[in-house]
């Protein structure tokens, strides 16, 4: 945009025609003005434009521009000052003549060829200014004068000749770079205006109609959860294990498992007094899977009472299964796991006011902040702090579940059993083996009837605040799941936003399809409007998330997670690089380099076979872009999907992540990447490619061949039938589930004879639950983001996408919720790291960055200002867009810091109230230095009365501050060890 500018300002200058920006567009000679040129010349001026500017010069001409130069007279004359020379004042007079004579051998010399800095050869370098008149000579005197008033006159002509040289030099790099352009100032004009008005709407949104979800007051939730009556419930396990009854027979009790498999259920390798039947059996070539799923329940059963939990052991109603119910209820093992790994807890917010630390609880910015869990604190602040005798005093305390309350939420105790489990064996393995039937934590009844009823709701789909109960889904789901559906969210209230100018292109667009009178000119300042507003949106609402992100990450304290080795970890015993008493996992990094260039290969293979697809896909349809083809494509784009996903899966396991957090940012590099060309490489062909084929442009029924109506058809209904398969997905998920139940209690019905069917437990109702655990939510949130990708890439010719994409959006949030409060177990409370979402920052900014290049390609593929243009000058457009959409995107980012002024402050609050904290109970101890001579204690005692005179300088005495060899302690000196030389403390004073 700032190249546009510029053109336009310079193209509002004197400069009418080709042949004045060839020749400079003034007469060289004094007197003359500019130069009027004739259609023949100006021929001329576009093939050889610098001969002829030499030919006016006075020089000579090459043969085919000599006759057109002629031909060309220069007419009228330039006006003179209105003050004569004459009526300055010496002084000024004198100076004018100097800046004339300056100005005319620079125009001598640049008509000679010379440099106008040089000296002209004829100059006396060592004459001085004097030298050139004689003060006795009259005519000498009359002569300098006459000079020095025709050098002022024709001094306006010169400053032009300036002046039009950097309009010039200006010209020559736009002509270099964009061959035979010229640029629509109306274009530009048209596109900054529609920006600017988008831009007051989007602030004007943000500031009155947008509802942050930073808040924890549930007060607007409660509103609606009085009018539900929720009962309290009794307390559930926090994690449930589901073997097989052993005393059933099983059709695989038979089958063998091999030795391969059986070393990478037991965790640790070192000899231990747990799981002494499972090491038995492992230790075998093979093992058959009903005695190994026998002795792994055994050893659980045994194992789970000496870590300190609560175990309950049940079958199903129907016989065929054992249920664990494992139960972390003692606050006193509470306290000592919570002490062992350090973990952190969120402080009381009455605590803040028994410091003096005066706050207003009401801001987001006096959250209560987080200090490492331990009793001392308790005792250090009972005698000093009133108010302050027991745990819950300082920490904060949790009655969701047990009326007492609890330092730990169920998130916490569920990852305090996961955690010990997953140091013995390997659950997830041993549960892809089919030694464990299932896994889960269980749901809560209270706070899902809550969730259910405030928030999963069928009528909140009419609630277009958006809000999402982040905090309340952080304490019960975990940070990831809050994340989630906080993005989610945010991107809905982002979307509405963007929705009232999309509505207003779309209208005008439809009113183009009435008017000849410049079409394409409308069309092409829509597109160009829009697709500038969509970048700035993209780039403001990425930064406005991220501060949301920043915000929650330091809320719930998620700077530095626990990172626990995967179970799946595999790799040789050796020495800890931290702790060398300890032994850890170390896979050979060749190895891991090797196996990560494989998954990338076969990644980049089925990106090609895709590509090839679609290939076939473009000519078969290439005649006829209509609803059959947009329903393969999306059909196509969907198999490939459902066979790339347990590949993904496959080659993400077999890259060895030692790291969970590392694992799922792998699995989403690698998703993306092979959807990026599964969703987006037809629209790119149709965008860029297919004009240029044999085929050429599809034709649209109405309107010809035309790429761009093509593409806009294909965009929006492959968007809407993708987003009906998403819908129907999350159903048919549903109808699995109820099918499911409905099944086993008819098969209870039939075995219970005539009698009343057995009732199954609420507990064992989840066993039969679907899944929402990370791989399902990275699949809903790569939904959700390649639907972002159609605003991001092709919004700007078809600005029904973003109407589509927030329907896409809003079903999905709402979906969602509902999904997980009525058809999934309780996921797993998988924490999130201090970057938020993640991987999906990055996986977003790259989309932003291709939709840049999308949008400048569009216009000078398919605009009219473009039409018949160099390439070069299409390619020098393009970078020039990017460059300035780049520029823009870092204003944008340095005006949004991630941190925002809210985050930095509740920082801020939180660390005086810990300094707070660490001071209380501590006094200045007093200096223990005691005056060693009586001449101290005089100049202490001159100091005190103000005697500065009678201080007496200071001597060698005083030079050793500690202490000072004696021959007397010299001998011990030398039988004490000698100091590390080496160790740089004891150099440092």
């Amino acid at each position: 945009m700032v190249w546009w500018v510029l053109v336009a300002a310079v193209g509002a200058l004197n400069v009418t025609t080709e042949c004045q920006v060839a020749c400079g567009g003034v007469s060289p000679h004094p007197g003359q003005g500019k130069v009027q040129s004739s259609s023949s010349f100006r021929a001329h001026c576009e093939t050889c434009s610098w001969t002829c500017a030499t030919c006016l010069h006075g020089q000579p001409c090459a043969p085919d521009c000599t006759a057109a130069c002629r031909k060309t007279p220069c007419s009228g004359q330039t006006a003179p000052l209105q003050r004569p020379a004459a009526q300055l004042k010496p002084a000024a007079r004198q100076a004018l003549a100097g800046v004339a004579s300056h100005a005319g051998a620079r125009a001598r010399s640049s008509r000679l060829g010379a440099d106008p800095e040089d000296p002209p050869p004829d100059a006396d370098p060592s004459a001085g200014e004097d030298s050139t008149v004689d003060p006795s000579d009259p005519k000498s005197i009359d002569k300098a004068q006459k000079d020095a008033e025709k050098e002022v006159v024709d001094l306006p002509d010169r400053m032009d000749n300036v002046a039009d040289d950097g309009r010039r030099d200006a010209l020559k790099y736009k002509d270099v770079w964009f061959p035979g352009w010229e640029p629509e100032p109306y274009l530009v004009i048209s596109s900054s205006i529609g920006v600017l008005a988008t831009m007051i709407w989007l602030v004007l949104f943000y500031r009155c109609f947008y509802f942050s979800d930073r808040p924890e007051s549930l007060d607007w939730w409660h509103k609606k959860a009085k009018e539900l009556g929720v009962d309290d419930a009794a307390e559930s396990p926090d994690l449930v294990l589901v073997f097989r009854n052993p005393g059933v027979e099983s059709a695989d009790a038979g089958e063998e498992i091999p030795q391969d498999q059986l070393k990478k259920l037991l965790v640790n390798d070192v000899q231990t007094d747990e799981f002494t039947r499972m090491r038995q059996l492992t230790q075998a070539k093979t093992a058959e899977k009903g005695d190994l799923r026998t002795a792994l329940l055994q050893d659980v059963r045994e194992l789970l009472p000496k870590l300190g939990f609560n175990v309950r052991t049940f079958c199903t109603v129907d016989n065929a299964e054992v249920l664990v119910a494992v139960t972390l209820d003692s606050e006193d093992v509470v306290d000592y796991y919570f002490m062992r790994d350090h973990r952190y807890c969120q402080l009381q917010q009455a605590l803040t006011g028994k410091l003096g630390v005066v706050q207003d609880p009401t801001q987001n910015a006096s959250a209560a902040g987080w200090l490492r869990y331990n009793h001392g604190v308790i005792e250090q602040l009972k005698p000093h702090v009133a108010g302050v005798n027991e745990v819950a005093d300082v920490f904060r305390v949790y009655r969701g579940s047990r009326k007492e309350g609890s330092v730990s939420r169920g998130v916490d105790r569920t990852r305090i059993v996961f955690a010990e489990l997953a140091t013995h064996f390997d659950l997830e393995t041993a549960t892809d083996t089919g030694l464990v039937s299932n896994f889960y934590a269980v749901h809560n009844r209270r706070c899902l009837s809550q969730l259910r009823g405030v928030w999963a709701a069928t009528s909140a789909i009419w609630d277009f605040s958006f809000r999402q109960p982040v905090h309340l889904l952080q304490a019960y789901y975990g940070s990831k799941v809050a994340f989630f559906f906080a993005w989610a969210g945010f991107y809905c209230k982002a979307l509405l936003a963007l929705l009232v100018p999309a509505t207003i292109c779309i209208a005008l667009m439809v009113a183009s399809q009435y008017f000849e009178y410049r079409r394409g000119f409308l069309i092409e300042v829509l597109q160009l409007g829009f697709g500038v507003v969509v970048i700035v949106w993209a780039a403001g609402t990425r930064n406005l998330f991220l501060q949301d992100a920043q915000y929650f990450v330091e809320y719930w304290h998620l700077w530095a997670p626990k990172r626990l080795p995967r179970p799946q970890y595999e790799g040789s015993l050796q020495r800890s690089r931290i702790d060398g008493s300890q032994m850890e996992r170390r896979a050979n990094n060749v190895v891991l380099s090797l196996t990560r260039y494989f998954s990338t290969l076969v990644t980049i293979v089925f990106c090609l076979l895709v590509m090839v697809a679609i290939y076939g896909w473009m000519t078969v349809f290439h005649g006829q872009m209509n609803i059959v083809a947009s329903i393969v494509l999306a059909l196509q784009i969907k198999v490939f999907e459902i066979i790339y996903r347990p590949i993904a899966m496959w080659l993400t396991r077999l890259e060895n992540h030692k790291y969970q957090v590392d694992f799922i940012n792998a699995l989403i590099w690698k998703t993306f990447a092979f959807q990026f060309i599964n969703y987006y490489y037809a629209f790119f062909y149709l965008m860029i490619a297919q004009k240029f084929t044999e085929a050429g442009c599809p034709m649209v029924r109405g309107i010809g061949h035309d790429c761009i109506w093509a593409l806009r058809r294909q965009v929006i209904a492959t968007v809407g039938f993708l987003a009906v398969c998403r819908l129907i997905e999350v159903f048919a998920n549903w109808g699995w589930v109820k099918l499911q139940i409905f099944l086993q209690n008819r098969s209870l019905a039939r075995s219970a004879g005539g009698a009343e069917a057995p009732v199954r437990s609420y507990m064992e109702e989840q066993a039969y639950l679907a899944d929402f655990e990370e791989a399902e939510q990275m699949e809903a949130k790569l939904q959700l983001v390649l639907s972002l990708g159609f605003v991001l890439l092709f919004a700007c010719i078809a600005p029904v996408v973003v109407v589509v994409v927030f329907v896409v959006f809003v079903v999905q949030l709402r979906a969602s919720a509902w999904y997980l409060t009525n058809v999934a177990r309780r996921s797993f409370p998988r924490e999130a790291g201090p970057n938020g979402i993640g991987a999906w920052n990055d996986v977003i900014a790259i989309l932003m960055g291709v939709g840049v290049i999308s949008s400048a390609l569009v216009l000078v593929i398919h605009g009219e200002a473009f039409r018949g243009q160099h390439i070069l000058t299409r390619i020098s457009f393009v970078i020039v867009f990017a460059f300035v959409s780049f520029v823009m995107w870092e204003v944008l980012r340095r005006s949004q810091p991630e941190e925002d002024s809210e985050t930095a402050l509740l920082k801020s609050r939180r660390q005086h109230v810990q300094a707070k904290l660490s001071l209380v109970g501590q006094a200045l101890p007093k200096a223990t230095h005691v005056a060693s001579s009586r001449e101290e204690e005089e100049q202490a005692r001159y100091v005190s009365s103000g005697q500065w005179r009678r201080l007496r300088p200071m001597n060698r005495t005083h030079e050793d501050w500690g202490k000072v060899d004696t021959p007397d302690n010299a001998a011990q000196l030398e039988l004490e060890e000698p100091a590390r030389v080496n160790d740089p403390s004891d150099m440092i004073p």
